[in-house]
């Protein structure tokens, strides 16, 4: 990495860039342009910000982003290769956490630890007590409640069949007759009856219509939501290669694939690929193998698997 970083410098001076422009330009600190131009980059936060600072450096001084990653992935290597650990970032997974490369020194006494413990037990057991005192109370409550109803169910119940009962007996059934008079009262009466009934009836279904409209007015949205399109990429590698994959808001995952390596995303938006070396890596999107065929250095992937070359090497 010392090499990486002597080339580094070497790029700024020939430029005629000073590292206080650098800083004062992009927002880096000093003390991490002197450690990356040193080549001392395990003295960075972690990787990501190694290949961010490394662009905005390149930005600056004035040349190609895009290389000097390459020339950056190339000096990575190496290192690995010569066992030059503690001149490399802090150590990147797979699924974009960052691994600590030495001994946590923040670690509490045992006495500060079994104390925090204390009081996470206490603050457990009074909030499940304060539940228990307001939700309690509540289904008390309730349960009163509701024997008073069925109480009083009972209560309007009997009284109707009482008064079914005293119904029964038909006083015109006495003297065995209908007056003509009594009969028309009757059949208007009843007439009414069947009126009254039918609006009611129309009335009711009328609402049944009208909520059954706006429940499919409700639901179809989130059907609609549901059903969305989704992108399955898979990249495999048969040989060393850097690569990243990005969304409209954020870079998903980034690094270097060894041979063998194979990594896989899930999204409902269109990708951006990069690649370093398309030559030695498979792309499938959706189960569907897309051609690589001319080298393209950078290339997005729709949901439906529609392929649009941006940059070819």
């Amino acid at each position: 990495m010392r090499q990486f970083g002597e080339y580094l410098k070497a790029q700024r001076e020939e430029h005629g860039v000073s590292l206080e422009e650098i800083a004062q330009e992009t927002k880096i600190r000093m003390a991490f342009l002197e450690a990356m131009e040193k080549g001392e980059f395990n003295k960075l936060p972690g990787e990501f910000y190694c290949r961010a600072y490394l662009r905005s450096y390149a930005k600056t001084i004035g040349i190609s982003e895009e290389e000097l990653l390459e020339k950056y992935e190339l000096a990575l290597a190496e290192a690995e290769e010569k066992g030059e650990q503690e001149a490399l970032p802090i150590e990147k997974k797979w699924d974009g956490t960052l691994q600590q490369t030495v001994a946590s020194k923040s670690e509490l006494p045992n006495g500060k630890r079994k104390a925090i413990i204390v009081i996470v037990v206490l603050l457990t057991f009074l909030i499940a007590l304060g539940a228990y005192l307001i939700w309690g109370s509540d289904f008390t409550t309730l349960n009163e409640d509701l024997g008073v109803a069925d109480q009083e169910k009972d209560r309007v119940t009997n009284t109707v069949e009482d008064q079914s009962a005293d119904t029964d007996t038909d006083p015109l059934a006495k003297d065995g007759s209908i007056s003509s008079s009594q009969g028309d009262l009757v059949d208007r009466d009843l007439d009414d009856l069947d009126k009254e009934g039918l609006s009611e009836d129309l009335a009711s279904q009328t609402s049944q219509s009208s909520q059954a409209s706006v429940d499919s007015e409700v639901v179809t949205p989130q059907k609609k939501e549901s059903e969305l399109s989704s992108l399955s990429l898979i990249i495999k590698a048969s040989d060393e290669c850097w690569y990243a994959v990005s969304d409209s808001k954020k870079v998903l995952r980034e690094g270097v694939l060894r041979a063998g390596d194979e990594i896989s995303i899930n999204s409902t938006e269109t990708l951006k690929v990069q690649l370093g070396k398309p030559q030695v890596v498979t792309v499938f999107a959706n189960g569907t193998l897309i051609d690589l065929k001319n080298n393209p250095r950078e290339l997005t992937i729709s949901q439906d698997g529609e392929v649009n070359i941006i940059k070819l090497w």
